[in-house]
């Protein structure tokens, strides 16, 4: 838990002490889909002017970084 706390500080710096334990803890993702939530956090900040990420204004981005990460993939031709 304390090395995604320390991954959530290094991706989004603004990111609370409290709120980046409490995505530790709550969320299992792993580096790239911090990264990954990180990142379009940062291109909605941009768009819509969101300047300070706070767990509820990032749960769009886990949630939908979760449902992303759990759908099935097929390689090949659907039957």
């Amino acid at each position: 838990m304390e090395t995604r706390t320390a991954i959530w500080h290094e991706l989004l710096p603004d990111l609370s002490n409290a709120d980046a334990a409490l995505l530790a803890e709550r969320y299992d993702f792993s580096s790239g889909q911090i990264e990954n939530i990180a990142r379009h956090y940062a291109i909605d900040a941009i768009l819509h002017g969101d300047a300070i990420p706070t767990a509820s204004n990032l749960m769009p981005h886990y949630d939908s970084e979760r449902i992303n990460s759990t759908s099935s993939k097929r390689i090949g031709f659907a039957r």
